[in-house]
């Protein structure tokens, strides 16, 4: 309902008779509805700030399609090196076998050379099985995420909302999300750093991100606000992601490999 006393474009209060506010049922169709005085700047102005808000949003949206394109890019840039790197050790794989075949051809005729023929024939085949164990492991990575040339898993957007997150600047996570998510979203661009190599991957106790959040806000947090900063990192990342809580150790974020 329009305030009686609200002040109009020109500054001055202007008082309304409500009486003579028609409601809906008594307009007839096509019949003029004379609106109170300072109501049309009132809606120029909401729509003028309408108006603006799209236009930042239009902005913003242009900026993050930029942003996932690149990324984009990036993971098929890197997908493009692992595949010619696996290309390449195939290649040499063949090779040194073709080399063992020779060799082996060759043996009937170097008996007094045998010992030497068989360290080079073992030496061939211990390069074969480390290429081979090389080619495993970069394969084994390919499969559970984009790794980078030196064959170090990169951690991409994917169905990680974390992922996405980072890439908004530090004011629109302030104001669009919840402190929780806003810690959750640190601990994901610091927990290759912060957590610790296990077997089968890697762990981060949740002694160790109290005091890593605490000293990255320079502040002490509670425990309870350490549960929930895990509690939220877990929902929004892969499901390699998870929070265990042992009765010995204590809750832990544990990443799956």
């Amino acid at each position: 309902m329009q305030d009686p006393t609200k002040p109009d474009q020109d500054g001055n209060t202007t008082e309304l008779d409500l009486s003579e506010i028609q409601s809906d049922a008594d307009v007839k169709p096509y019949e003029t509805i004379e609106l109170p005085k300072g109501a049309v700047a009132h809606i120029y102005d909401k729509l003028q700030s309408l108006d603006n808000r799209v236009s930042e949003l239009e902005v913003e949206n242009a900026e993050l399609q930029r942003q996932n394109y690149t990324l984009r890019q990036a993971v098929e840039e890197v997908n493009n090196t692992q595949e010619t790197t696996i290309t390449e050790m195939e290649e040499q794989i063949e090779e040194f076998e073709q080399q063992i075949q020779i060799l082996k051809s060759q043996a009937g005729y170097l008996a007094d050379h045998s010992i030497e023929v068989e360290e080079t024939i073992e030496s061939l085949q211990n390069a074969i099985s480390t290429q081979r164990d090389e080619i495993n492991e970069r394969l084994a990575k390919l499969e559970s995420g984009t790794t980078d040339e030196t064959g170090d898993p990169v951690e991409v957007g994917g169905n990680c909302e974390l992922e996405s997150l980072r890439y908004l600047d530090e004011e629109t996570i302030e104001s669009e999300f919840s402190v929780d998510t806003r810690r959750a979203v640190i601990v994901w661009d610091n927990f290759e750093e912060w957590s610790s190599r296990t077997p089968g991957g890697r762990t981060l106790k949740s002694g160790e991100l109290k005091k890593l959040l605490s000293s990255n806000e320079g502040t002490t947090l509670a425990w309870t606000q350490v549960s929930r900063v895990m509690a939220c990192f877990a929902e929004k990342t892969p499901e390699m992601y998870e929070v265990i809580d042992n009765n010995r150790t204590g809750k832990a974020i544990v990443k799956r490999v």
